[in-house]
């Protein structure tokens, strides 16, 4: 007999295959579900929920500044030597970071700056620099040391478009009077 010119798959091959790939479909499937819900959670394990009364210590080599952030703020840790707090309605964030600047030359030196440096004691009697940016965010430096000089906490306030700046000044004024050497 002449060899047929039509192989026969046998109904076991088919079975393998079919296997096969639906173990690829559930892979791919558990992949995207991995790269979609990992990096949130991971955010999450970086941040806290703030009580208003404990501080968060960030430090950068010999430079050290201690925030309380008010309750019901998301405190994010992004380094040792940073963190973003948001308000609880997640319109205003800020970011909150040492550098080895007086807080003039902190403010003077963002880009986008829409009015003049202010100067003003802080209830916490740190003398706080602070200008208006053009995207409608808020620049300011706290100065850590007693006279006004030296280190400072650099602040960075932004605002979603949606939001009223000026709404967020009192909760970002206590923000900056939670800022301590």
């Amino acid at each position: 007999m002449p060899p047929s010119p039509h192989r026969v798959v046998p109904r076991q091959s088919i079975a393998i295959l079919v296997s096969v790939l639906a173990a690829i479909v559930v892979a791919l499937f558990f992949g995207f579900a991995a790269l979609t819900a990992v990096p949130p959670a991971l955010a999450n394990l970086a941040s806290e929920d703030a009580d208003g009364r404990t501080p968060v210590t960030i430090e950068s080599d010999d430079l050290r500044a201690q925030i309380v952030a008010p309750a019901g703020w998301v405190v994010v840790h992004e380094s040792a030597a940073s963190v973003i707090v948001r308000t609880p309605d997640g319109a205003m964030s800020a970011r909150v970071d040492l550098v080895d600047e007086d807080p003039s030359a902190v403010v003077s030196a963002e880009p986008g700056l829409a009015t003049s440096l202010r100067t003003e004691t802080l209830t916490s009697g740190l003398t706080a620099v602070h200008a208006d940016l053009d995207n409608g965010g808020v620049v300011a430096g706290v100065a850590l040391g007693g006279d006004g000089s030296g280190p400072s906490a650099r602040v960075v306030a932004t605002v979603v478009e949606e939001a009223d700046a000026a709404i967020y000044r009192p909760a970002l004024a206590q923000l900056l009077d939670g800022i301590a050497p």
